[in-house]
């Protein structure tokens, strides 16, 4: 049997429910801004600039978008 939050968008619903849409949002906003540093961490290792990862990670996840269809 799973956590109650396997499910992360009915763990999004809750924190909303208990905390507030503004909390969600800062929520949010600092899980991408860790995010974005691990990606500018993993440029400056290896060699490619962060815009260059960033693009492939968005194009590799549009690409899982059509994987459904």
């Amino acid at each position: 049997m799973g956590l109650i939050y396997d499910d992360a968008a009915g763990r999004a619903d809750t924190d909303a429910q208990r905390n507030g849409a503004g909390y969600l949002a800062e929520l949010v906003i600092a899980l991408a801004r860790a995010r974005f540093i691990a990606l500018d961490e993993l440029a400056r290792a290896t060699g490619p600039s962060t815009a260059e990862l960033l693009d492939a990670v968005e194009v590799e996840a549009l690409e899982g978008l059509d994987d459904g269809a």
